[in-house]
């Protein structure tokens, strides 16, 4: 056993870095021990303990590009793997920067466009919904814990897994207020996002949401952007929004008119809404 550049212990003979994914040095010689440019990351193999490679998407610029699963919050993501360890120069880190920011905003041919076809949905059951996105004072006063990064007490919850979800619901359902809390169905959402339009946002983005042209890329207090007509904060941008459905790619082909509930089974849950992150495409 010994440590790659990025620190992380690795067996001897391994190729690629089980945690970063770039080519190993070895540890007699430091020179690699295969190409810089040729990671060809196997497929099954995981990242940083985290991240299950599914498929390579695409090669450019300073590496490739993956699909893979993130197993902590159980969704699919891309990454870009560096072909060698980044220099710490300025010029490599912002150009390392200015490339991931980029990726954000393809649509990648090899990625799936899982909101088509567009069609109409009834909802024939009422419901409620909060009227911001769960914060992580609220979070804290019921789990007693909070495990999110960028930390503040009237910012949302993130980096909590769909599983998470279902222990917060649990904890509020123990305490029989009256009400039976879950998560709404992807059809739901759409219905309370939209708030009765058809047009693909509700308002002016900049005025609505927080997203790559004006986040700072950080996320933000709730409630800060105008709601919709419902009165609802934060339906997009921010951070994504975790739904009830399983997802599948064929389901809106053959998804019933009322009250649809998803998939009766499937790998990945539906999340919408977007993100601080993303492009206003």
């Amino acid at each position: 056993m010994f440590r790659n550049q990025c620190g992380a212990t690795n067996a001897n003979g391994s190729r690629y870095c089980s945690a970063c994914g770039r080519t190993i040095t070895s540890p007699s010689s430091g020179e690699p021990a295969g190409p810089a440019t040729e990671l060809g990351l196997p497929l099954g193999s995981v990242l940083a303990n985290r991240y299950r490679i599914e498929s390579e998407l695409g090669i450019g610029g300073m590496g490739r590009v993956y699909l893979a699963e993130d197993q902590k919050l159980g969704i699919r993501v891309a990454i870009k793997v560096p072909r060698e360890v980044p220099s710490r120069d300025p010029g490599s880190v912002k150009r390392l920067t200015a490339e991931a920011k980029h990726s954000i905003q393809l649509a990648h041919p090899n990625v799936v466009d899982c909101e088509k076809p567009s069609h109409r949905v009834r909802i024939s059951r009422s419901f409620e919904l909060g009227r911001y996105p769960v914060t992580q004072a609220m979070w804290e006063s019921v789990m007693a814990s909070n495990p999110i990064y960028l930390k503040g007490k009237t910012r949302p919850v993130e980096n909590v897994s769909w599983n998470d979800i279902q222990g917060f619901l649990k904890e509020l359902n123990d305490r029989r207020d009256g009400y039976a809390y879950r998560l709404p169905t992807e059809a739901e959402w759409e219905y309370a996002a939209r708030a009765g339009t058809t047009a693909p946002r509700y308002g002016d983005l900049d005025s609505i949401a927080w997203f790559n042209k004006n986040s700072g890329e950080e996320t933000h207090p709730v409630g800060e952007k105008l709601p919709n007509k419902f009165g609802l904060y934060d339906m997009l941008g921010n951070v994504m929004e975790w739904c009830q459905d399983w997802y599948d790619k064929k389901y809106y082909k053959n998804s019933p008119v009322t009250d649809p509930m998803g998939p009766t089974d499937g790998k990945y849950r539906v999340v919408r809404g977007g993100t601080c992150y993303y492009s206003s495409s």
